[in-house]
């Protein structure tokens, strides 16, 4: 199942980076887990966060400290609604990757000593996975802005996993999570879209801010990082439960239902 291909992911990550080779080998997880409403995509998403987390305190994973095993594992969604209620220190995706409406620019000289850049880097520096939910809301411009934020605030990281070229997110693992016929980007292209055709070099040259990549170029970058999620896992069991009286909560077994109460 998709919490049995996330934990073996972070298994093999955790015990590459013990070793010489760290992660020249690795594969980045890529998974994209889809399903109708009710289906349990994001209650699968939270299990997906906790495993992760817990992973890094595991002694057999060197046992770090609680403050680096909330670092590890990053759920962020499109809106603050969505964020809310999936918990577990979801927060949105402008604010998890420190980004603007509309402008994407890189960090000056004079940003990089302050107190916002520091915030940023530290929180992605101890990133190892991302899960991102409600996909739908999520078009190709903002995909390309994650990854260039990432590279922007980090560097070339090939040198710390010993990465013969440092791939997207800078090799984080990621899964993202939703319907792709449910709610659409505002303002933005569905990531699964074909790109249109590019624009003439005399447009772009127009439109152009110094420092700043195009909305094309974002655009290209979160077309060629939805492109790497071959692996896709459907949901199609219907398990929506309301409330603690529903059949489906009170057969849980009683572990289980302690769990659903406090989320």
């Amino acid at each position: 199942c998709a919490h049995d291909i996330v934990e073996r992911k972070g298994m093999e990550r955790e015990l590459k980076m013990k070793s010489v080779e760290k992660l020249r080998q690795y594969r980045p997880l890529r998974l994209f887990v889809s399903g109708a409403a009710g289906t349990g995509k994001s209650r699968t998403l939270r299990c997906y966060i906790r495993r992760r987390r817990e992973l890094v305190r595991e002694r057999e994973f060197g046992g770090r400290s609680a403050d680096d095993a909330r670092a590890a594992a990053l759920l962020a969604a499109p809106t603050g609604c969505a964020s809310f209620h999936m918990k577990f220190g979801a927060t949105t995706v402008h604010r998890a990757f420190s980004l603007g409406i509309g402008k994407c620019k890189g960090w000056q000289e004079k940003g990089r000593s302050g107190e916002r850049y520091a915030k940023i880097r530290k929180r992605l520096k101890g990133l190892t996975f991302l899960g991102l939910d409600e996909i739908s809301m999520i078009g190709k411009r903002m995909l390309g802005k994650i990854i260039f934020r990432m590279r922007d605030t980090l560097g070339d990281e090939s040198a710390n996993y010993n990465f013969d070229l440092t791939p997207s997110l800078n090799g984080r693992d990621c899964v993202i999570n939703g319907h792709m016929l449910q709610a659409r980007p505002i303002g933005d292209t569905e990531p699964y879209r074909e790109m249109r055709r590019r624009a003439s070099s005399a447009s772009k040259t127009k439109d152009a801010i110094p420092g700043e990549p195009s909305n094309e170029d974002f655009a290209t970058l979160g077309d060629m990082f939805f492109k790497e999620f071959r692996d896709v896992l459907m949901l199609r069991n219907v398990r929506r439960a309301c409330n603690d009286r529903d059949d489906s909560v009170s057969n849980m077994p009683e572990e289980e239902k302690k769990r659903f109460s406090e989320e």
